[in-house]
Order: structure tokens, then sequence, then C-alpha cells
């Protein structure tokens, strides 16, 4: 409330809360789902209790953060789905081995990954493109208009972030012009980090080419 926040969305891995850290930043809940589904090293509940404390504060909201498995599967339990009051949709791999593929090919499967959380009832696309930034291939430029009409068919959000990450106004004004709302994602890995959403808003007012963004934003209520 302080910084003039009338939301707060605190998000959380839904992966994380499944499986072991190490099966996770080695992706592999991605390639052998089993993992998360049968979420042998269990935190959801404990996340579930933890959230419930925020319940009753209309400021906040409580988000898990899902991927897409190699099966095509949103890696989320359906006896979870309420724990959420919003789904952000993330690609940090892709669902399949990219390793030998061309930029053409990655680009193809990222799109169908994209549309596999869209499809899936994401509300929010957290940090588009950014795949590929840490992939160290080129951002597909030319796939701009079309993820950002997929965002606006499916009415699904899209994430400003800069963790680990240079997001390209070109991309927001796409979004912008077809009717998409713009979410605000710290992404914060420390306290400091939260709240602080300067650059957001410049990014935002620049995309849009005006200063007056708030009828722009997503609204998680």
């Amino acid at each position: 409330r302080w910084f003039g926040l009338r939301r707060l969305c605190l998000t959380e891995h839904a992966p994380q809360l499944y499986c072991l850290a190490e099966d996770f930043w080695k992706a592999r809940h991605i390639f052998e789902p089993r993992l998360w589904r049968e979420a042998q090293a269990d935190r959801m509940e404990l996340f579930r209790r933890r959230a419930a404390i925020w319940r009753n504060d209309p400021l906040v909201r409580i988000g898990l953060e899902v991927e897409i498995d190699c099966d095509g599967a949103m890696t989320l339990r359906d006896e979870d789905r309420n724990v959420a009051d919003l789904l952000v949709g993330a690609i940090h791999w892709l669902p399949v081995d990219a390793s030998s593929m061309d930029d053409a090919s990655a680009a193809n499967a990222f799109m169908k990954a994209c549309q596999s959380l869209l499809q899936a009832g994401v509300h929010v696309l957290a940090h588009p493109w950014r795949w590929f930034v840490r992939a160290k291939r080129p951002v597909p430029k030319q796939l701009y208009v079309e993820l950002a009409s997929m965002l606006a068919e499916h009415n699904t959000a899209a994430e400003i972030n800069y963790h680990t990450n240079n997001p390209d106004p070109a991309f927001f004004a796409q979004c912008i012009e077809r009717g998409v709302k713009i979410a605000l994602g710290t992404d914060s890995h420390a306290t400091w980090e939260m709240s602080n959403m300067s650059r957001h808003l410049r990014l935002l007012q620049a995309s849009a080419g005006s200063s007056d963004v708030g009828h722009l934003l997503f609204d998680p209520s």
C-alpha cells in the first residue's frame, strides 16, 4: 500500500513444490513427468497453509507458476488448482529436446508450448521470449504479432519481467494494440526487489506511447 499498489500477487513455481530442487533445476520434471505427478517431495500442502494467512487481505492474491511437460500437460495436479487465485504460465525449458534444433525449429516448438499453456487456461504468460535469451538464440521478432494475437484470443495477459531478461517494448506494443493486458512481474529473489517496478512502468509507457497506462494493467481481482 505504501507503494500505491492496488493488488499484489505472491506466486511460487508449482513444480518446485512437488520436486526436489536438483530435479527441477535440471528440468527432469519436464522430461520425467512422474516427478511432479507423484510429488515425492510434496510441499504443496505447506504452501497452501502459508498462503491461507493472506486470504483475508484484499490487496493480496496467490498464484502458481506452471509449465508444460513433455506429454503436453500443465505441471499442476487437478486437486491443487484451488490453491491459486491465478495461474502464471512459463517456459523455462522447452518440452522437447531443442539441442539439435535450428533456430526456426526451436521457435516453432516455443510457440507450440505457448499455445499449450494458453489452452490450459493460464491467466498470465510469464517473461515472454526469455527462453531465447537464456538459450543464447536470436529472439524471433517476426513472431511478435502471432504471439500477441494468441494472447488476445485467449484473454491472457503478458508479463513485463526483467529477471535475467531484457523485454522488448515492440512486443508489448503489439499486445497493447490487440487489447492484451499487461502484468508487471518483479520475479523477486530478494526482498529489496519487491515492488521495484520503475523500469516496468517506463517500458509500458514506451510501448503504449503514453504516460497514462493504468487501464492497460492486468487486474487479478
